[in-house]
C-alpha cells in the first residue's frame, strides 16, 4: 500500500486505486507478479472473444462496481446476493465486481433476462449502498488474459454449482425419511426456481456473447431441482 501511495495512487476503494498515465509503467513493475488487475480507459466497446485457438484471449471491455455496505442488515446483504446472481459478474477484491460491458444496441437484447452493470450500480443505489461505477475499462495487466477468463468463467460456473448443492441439500431430508416442513421447503423451492431463471439468462448471454457453453452445468442444476420438486410435491408430503 505505501509503495502505491510513494507512486502517487489514490485509494478509490478498499482495492480499489486510480492512477495518471505518468504512473502506469513503475505501477506495472510494482505489481508485476502479483494477483493485481491494470485496467485503463477505452474510447469504445469492445465485444470478448475466447477463442484460444485463434490467439484471441480478450474480456473485452468492462464495468468496475465498487459498494459499501450500509449499516448491518442481514435483509440488504440477503438481497445483494439475489441481483448478483442475476449478474454475469466476477468479484475481483473486497465488495468490488467486474462486469462484461454490453453495447448499447446489445443491452434491449437482454432486458428483462440479467441486470446489466448500469441496473445493478442503481438497485445497490436505491437501497443506500454508497456506489461507485467506472465504465469503458480495458485490461492491460495481467497481459496474458487466459487466467483471468478462466477465473470469470469458473464464477459463473460456481453460481450454478452452488443452486446445485442447495437443491441436494433441500431434497436430502426426504430422501432419508426425516419429517421435514414441507411448507417451508416449498418455499425455499420457489426462490431455487428464481435462481435457475437468472442463471438459465446468464448462461444464454454467456453462449451467445462470449461463446462460453455452461448448459452441462446448468443442467445438472436443472435435475437437482426437478428432483426436489418431485418429492416435495408427491402426495406423501
Amino acid at each position: 500500500m505505501q509503495e502505491l501511495i510513494a507512486l502517487g495512487a489514490v485509494r478509490i476503494h478498499y482495492s480499489l486505486w486510480r492512477v495518471q498515465v505518468k504512473q502506469a509503467k513503475p505501477i506495472l513493475h510494482l505489481v508485476r507478479g502479483r494477483h493485481a488487475i491494470v485496467f485503463r480507459r477505452s474510447r469504445g466497446i469492445s465485444v470478448p472473444s475466447m477463442s484460444p485457438g485463434k490467439g484471441e484471449l480478450d474480456i473485452g471491455t468492462v464495468v468496475l462496481i465498487a459498494y459499501r455496505l450500509p449499516k448491518w442488515s442481514s435483509r440488504k446483504r440477503a438481497a445483494l446476493s439475489r441481483a448478483l446472481s442475476g449478474v454475469p459478474a466476477m468479484k475481483v477484491g473486497r465488495c468490488l465486481y467486474m462486469v462484461p460491458q454490453l453495447k448499447a444496441s446489445k443491452a434491449p437484447v437482454y432486458q428483462r433476462l440479467i441486470l446489466t452493470s448500469t441496473e445493478l450500480a442503481r438497485f445497490l443505489d436505491d437501497r443506500d449502498f454508497k456506489v461507485e461505477q467506472l465504465s469503458n475499462l480495458r485490461v492491460v495487466y495481467p497481459v496474458n488474459q487466459e487466467p483471468l477468463l478462466r477465473a470469470y468463467i469458473e464464477a459463473q460456473t460456481e453460481k450454478i454449482e452452488r443452486l446445485n448443492r442447495a437443491c441436494r441439500r433441500l431434497r436430502q431430508p426426504t430422501l432419508d425419511n426425516v419429517p421435514v416442513d414441507a411448507a417451508g421447503l416449498r418455499k425455499l423451492l420457489s426462490s431455487y426456481r428464481l435462481r435457475y431463471r437468472s442463471l438459465r439468462d446468464i448462461v444464454l448471454y454467456l453462449r451467445k456473447e462470449m461463446g462460453v457453453d455452461l448448459r452441462p452445468a446448468l443442467k445438472r442444476a436443472y435435475v437437482a431441482l426437478m428432483s426436489c420438486r418431485v418429492l416435495l410435491e408427491s402426495p406423501a408430503q
